[in-house]
This record gives structure tokens, C-alpha cells and sequence, in this order.
């Protein structure tokens, strides 16, 4: 009895050691797994940045090198409704066309810099778009310190706000 006793408590030392045995090794497999997965997202996130940084002045190279004006605005909003629209891009092609400095304009609303666009049907045709997603091709008149203008315009939405080409 006692010797079928110690057989058994063999045997189960037996399976529990095999048993932990095999769980380090599941851990092990498991813990390179991830270790492998880290590194690898760290990899591709490193490429996407660097590919992203390249593609950022790739584009921002086109942007200001184009003979277009080119602003970017974001939508504000007061319950739901556009009421403004804050700039949040300008190229160098701006400064030659409007003769506005792009640093002086990025970041201000557009009824701070140009006022008379509230007032206009230039301001419906902005919120037009914003709302619809339907790109406007159309001319404009520009008025700035006793000269006039008149420009070529298009209008296409970009996320809650429009991206805005032109030129004379």
C-alpha cells in the first residue's frame, strides 16, 4: 500500500514536472513572440515616421512652389452652424497674390483678416462646401487697400473645413 502510494505520488511528480516544463516552455515561445512583435512595430513605426517627415515636406515643397494661393481652413462651429472659419494653412503664393504675409494669417479667424468675406456670398459658398462635400469653381472679386482683383477659385472640403486654390 505504501509502496502503490509512492508510485503515485512518482507518477504525479512526474506530470508536474513535465507539466511546468512545458509551461516555461509555452512561456518562453510566448514572451519571444512578443519581444519579436515589439521590435517590429518599432521598425515600421520608425520607417512610416521617416516616410511621413519626407512626404510632410514633399508635400509642403509642392504647396509652396505652386503659382496658386493656396489656404486651408477649419470650420467653427456655435451650436452646430459655421460661424467662422479659422485659417490654419498658407502658402508663399498668398503673400504675391493677397499681399498677406502666410505667418501673419495662420491661426487667426478669417473675419479677422477679411472681414467683408462674412458679409459676401464668398462666406455661403465656404459653408456650402463644408456641408456638402461638393467642390465650387467660380470667379471672385478682391478688394485690399484700393486695388481689385479678380480671381479664379476653387473650393473643396477637407475634413470640417475647406482647402481654397486661386489665382488671377
Amino acid at each position: 500500500s505504501i509502496n502503490y502510494e509512492k508510485q503515485i505520488l512518482n507518477t504525479l511528480d512526474l506530470e508536474l514536472v513535465t507539466s511546468t516544463e512545458m509551461t516555461n516552455i509555452v512561456a518562453l515561445v510566448f514572451s519571444i513572440i512578443a519581444i519579436v512583435i515589439i521590435i517590429l512595430t518599432f521598425i515600421f513605426n520608425v520607417i512610416l515616421a521617416r516616410k511621413g517627415k519626407w512626404l510632410e515636406g514633399f508635400l509642403e515643397s509642392i504647396l509652396n512652389t505652386s503659382q496658386n494661393g493656396i489656404l486651408s481652413y477649419k470650420a467653427i462651429r456655435k451650436q452646430g452652424k459655421i460661424v467662422d472659419f479659422r485659417i490654419q494653412y498658407a502658402n508663399k503664393a498668398v503673400e504675391h497674390l493677397l499681399k498677406i504675409k502666410p505667418e501673419d494669417v495662420i491661426g487667426k479667424r478669417l473675419s479677422e483678416i477679411q472681414s467683408f468675406i462674412l458679409q459676401s456670398d464668398l462666406f455661403q459658398k465656404y459653408v456650402s462646401v463644408v456641408e456638402t462635400g461638393v467642390q465650387l469653381e467660380f470667379e471672385q472679386n478682391y478688394q485690399r487697400e484700393g486695388e481689385e482683383t479678380w480671381f479664379y477659385m476653387m473650393l473643396a472640403k477637407l475634413e470640417d473645413g475647406i482647402t481654397a486654390s486661386f489665382n488671377n
